[in-house]
C-alpha cells in the first residue's frame, strides 16, 4: 500500500513498543561491538554517493558488523554493487510494505542518520539502540530520540568529509585518517552486459540537472563537445528521464545520445568506462567521483566547497565556477553553516526564486575548454 499517512500511523503504533525495547537495550547492554548498523536517510542521488567515505569508515572500524543502507528503487541496483559488503534495503516513505520489511530485519544496534533527524522516530519504531546524528536539525523535536549528537561543523567541510566524520564518531578511539583504504574499487559489469553498445575512447557529457537553474545552454555544450571531439574522443550526451528536451539539438547531430533512457546502473557503467566526464553540479557528478572518473564540473548555484576533496576519490577533478553575490545562502540540511555559500533557490519569478541564473550564465564554453586543456584532459 502506498500512503505516507499510513506509514506515519505505523510508525506511531510501533514507536512506543520501540521505546520500551530501546530502553531495556541501553540499560542492560554490554560494551560490545555493534552487530547490525543501519544508515537511515532519504537523500538525493548525489548526496547518497557522498555517503560512501562514511560507509568505508564504518566497515573499516567494524569489520564484522552487518551494514544496511536505505535506498529508493532507482538507486538500489547500482548501490547493491558496492564493495563494502553493505546490504541495500529499499525504502519509500509512502510504502507500508517497505516499513514492514525494515521491521523484519530485526533490532539494529546502531542507526546512523547523516541528515534528516526526523528519521530517528522511524528508527525507534523498527527497533534500535544507539542513534548517531548531527545536532542542530529544526524543529528541535527531531533531535529528541538521538542519544549521540555530534556538533555540526563550524569550518569549511565537504560533504564526503562531513559524512566521514560522523562515521568515525561511532568509534571514538578511531581517528579520521587520511589513508582510508581505497583497495575496494566498484566492480561494475561491461557495457554489453547492461545492453549498452560497445564504444571506442569516449567522453560523457551529462546535460541534465534536478534544478533548472543549473541548466547550461545547448550552444555551450556543443562547443565543448566539438573541442573534445577534436581531441580524438567520441562524445556521448546523456540526460535523466524527463529531460529529453535538453538533448533535442544533440539528437540531430553526429553525437551519440542517450535521451533519458538509461537506468542508474547503466549510467554508472557508462561513466566508469569513460575517459572523463563533463557535467554541471548534479548527482551524476558525485557518481563519477565515487567511481574515480576524471571529471570537469560546472558550478552554477552549487557550492564547490561542499563537493569536497576526500582521499577515497582518486579521479582528477576540475571545478569551473565564477563568483556571484547571490550565491550567499548558508543552510545545509536545515542547519545554519556560515561557511556554506550556495543557492537553494528554484526557477521562477516569485519572491525567493530566480529567473536569471547569472551564476551559470557567467560561465562560457571557453572557460570549460580552457579548464579541460589546463588539466590535460584534451
Amino acid at each position: 500500500m502506498k500512503s505516507r499517512l499510513y506509514v506515519k500511523l505505523l510508525i506511531a503504533v510501533f514507536f512506543f513498543g520501540g521505546i520500551v525495547r530501546r530502553t531495556i537495550y541501553l540499560i542492560f547492554r554490554k560494551n560490545i561491538q555493534p552487530k547490525k548498523i543501519l544508515i537511515c536517510h532519504q537523500l538525493l542521488i548525489g548526496d547518497v554517493m557522498m555517503l560512501f567515505p562514511m560507509i568505508a569508515r564504518i566497515r573499516k572500524n567494524h569489520p564484522q558488523a552487518k551494514i544496511y543502507l536505505m535506498s529508493d528503487s532507482i538507486m538500489k541496483d547500482f548501490l547493491s554493487l558496492n564493495p563494502y559488503d553493505c546490504e541495500v534495503v529499499e525504502y519509500d516513505g509512502k510504502s507500508t510494505s517497505h516499513f514492514f520489511a525494515l521491521l523484519r530485519r530485526g533490532f539494529f544496534d546502531v542507526v546512523v542518520i547523516p541528515a534528516e533527524n526526523k528519521l530517528s522516530y522511524l528508527s525507534v519504531a523498527i527497533g534500535c539502540g544507539d542513534i548517531y546524528a548531527y545536532e542542530g536539525d529544526k524543529p528541535s523535536y527531531k533531535n529528541w530520540m538521538i542519544n549521540h549528537l555530534m556538533p555540526f561543523p563550524i569550518v569549511e567541510t565537504g560533504l564526503p568529509e562531513l559524512f566521514d566524520e560522523l562515521g568515525a564518531y561511532l568509534t571514538p578511539s578511531a581517528s579520521v585518517e587520511s589513508n582510508l583504504s581505497v583497495d575496494n574499487p566498484w566492480l561494475l559489469p561491461s557495457l554489453e552486459s547492461v545492453n549498452l553498445p560497445r564504444l571506442g575512447q569516449y567522453v560523457v557529457i551529462h546535460v541534465g540537472a534536478r534544478n533548472k537553474l543549473r541548466y547550461w545552454s545547448s550552444d555551450n555544450w556543443l562547443a565543448v563537445a566539438s573541442a573534445i571531439k577534436d581531441g580524438s574522443y567520441e562524445v556521448v550526451f546523456t540526460c535523466a528521464p524527463g529531460e529529453e528536451s535538453l538533448l533535442e539539438t544533440m539528437i540531430h547531430s553526429s553525437y551519440k545520445t542517450f535521451p533519458g533512457n538509461l537506468t542508474l546502473l547503466q549510467m554508472a557503467v557508462l561513466l566508469q568506462q569513460a575517459s572523463f566526464t563533463v557535467c554541471s553540479d548534479t548527482g551524476i557528478a558525485h557518481m563519477a567521483r565515487l567511481l574515480n572518473v576524471d571529471i570537469c564540473v560546472i558550478f552554477g548555484q552549487g557550492s564547490e566547497r561542499l563537493f569536497g576533496q576526500h582521499p577515497l576519490f582518486k579521479g582528477s577533478y576540475v571545478p569551473i565556477i565564477k563568483p556571484v553575490d547571490c550565491r550567499n545562502q548558508e543552510i545545509l540540511f536545515r542547519r545554519h553553516a556560515p561557511w556554506v555559500k550556495r543557492c537553494n533557490r528554484t526557477y521562477g519569478v516569485d519572491s525567493g526564486s530566480c529567473a536569471n541564473p547569472i551564476c551559470i550564465n557567467a560561465i562560457g564554453s571557453a572557460d570549460v575548454i580552457n579548464g579541460l586543456k589546463k588539466a590535460q584532459f584534451i
